[in-house]
């Protein structure tokens, strides 16, 4: 039974509790999505920094033996959406649970719950 576990770009904490022990049942998905770059102005600065510290962190993950699937901006499956995303990885890994950390925001929260 796999689990995938979201991650956001706000979430990027090595001591928490998912990454105690590296899991095989377990996937750790991050993603670049316009979603989340375009519902209001952002610095370009800032996305560029939030996507390299996503990138560094997956990379650090993966060293570590945690299994990860990372969802580049520029990915040809990349739907560009969070539960569109999400609805397609649940699929391809068949997952039994997908579990996240509380978002910072309340639209995310929102449209998780949905």
């Amino acid at each position: 039974m796999t689990t995938l576990r979201l991650l956001l770009g706000d979430q990027l904490n090595p001591r928490h509790s998912w990454f105690a022990e590296p899991d095989a049942n377990v996937v750790h998905v991050m993603m670049e999505i316009r979603q989340e770059t375009d519902y209001v102005r952002h610095h370009s600065q800032k996305i560029l920094a939030i996507f390299a510290a996503m990138r560094d962190f997956a990379a650090q993950l993966k060293s570590q033996g945690h299994r990860v699937r990372y969802v580049a901006i520029n990915d040809a499956s990349n739907r560009q959406s969070l539960t569109g995303n999400l609805d397609a990885l649940i699929f391809h890994y068949r997952a039994a649970a997908v579990e996240y950390q509380a978002p910072d925001e309340w639209r995310l929260d929102r449209q998780l719950a949905e």
